[in-house]
């Protein structure tokens, strides 16, 4: 499973590398210096997944590990204005992942008791005011509504109608499932080596 993970994060660092070069405009010896900080973080990564049994709770988000690493590299090395690029990219990526899990736990918990527009809205913020990291580790989890992480019941009981409350609490949520390590890593689109949907413009 090492060799599998770091072949897969040394494609993640390719791609991220080549966006890294675009937006920061580094010198070909400062991307090196940070192909080189990736490439020790890969390793970090790897052993972290192997101190781990299978399916375990305690993996990393091996992706987003990677990114802090190469932002930690580029703040040391780049421009401040070039640095700052960098860090406003993986803001709006987290914040994009955190919005598209959000809409899924709101549309999980319609299908469970039927909200109103205005409590959609309430839970959605409810949810928000919650937020826990992990919840968007594996956005394909909520391909399986069963076993997607949902917020407490608390963090929701006083926007619900008895009734729904009822009825939320009575419906199973088996806790999380685990869909193996290319799904931690959010790399789940991988074929021979290669991310599916990858394409460069």
């Amino acid at each position: 499973m090492g060799n599998e993970i770091v072949s897969a994060l040394n494609v993640v660092l390719r791609k991220e590398l080549r966006f890294v070069q675009k937006v920061c405009q580094p010198s070909p010896e400062q991307l090196n210096d940070i192909r080189q900080a990736g490439m020790v973080e890969i390793q970090e990564i790897s052993k972290l997944f192997a101190r781990e049994p299978e399916f375990s709770v305690k993996w990393p988000d091996g992706r987003k590990q990677l990114c802090d690493a190469l932002a930690k590299k580029i703040d040391a090395i780049l421009p401040e204005q070039a640095a700052g690029r960098y860090r406003d990219e993986l803001a709006s990526r987290e914040k994009a992942k955190q919005d598209a899990v959000v809409a899924m736990m709101v549309s999980i918990i319609d299908g469970k008791v039927g909200l109103t527009p205005q409590q959609a809205e309430q839970v959605d913020a409810a949810i928000r005011n919650s937020w826990q990291t992990e919840w968007s580790q594996s956005v394909a989890i909520f391909q399986y509504p069963r076993y997607a992480p949902l917020p407490d019941v608390k963090t929701i009981a006083k926007i619900l109608t008895p009734h729904q409350l009822q009825v939320f609490k009575q419906t199973p949520n088996h806790g999380r499932l685990f869909l193996g390590w290319q799904a931690e890593l959010g790399v789940q689109g991988w074929a021979n080596g290669l991310e599916i949907d990858e394409v460069d413009d």
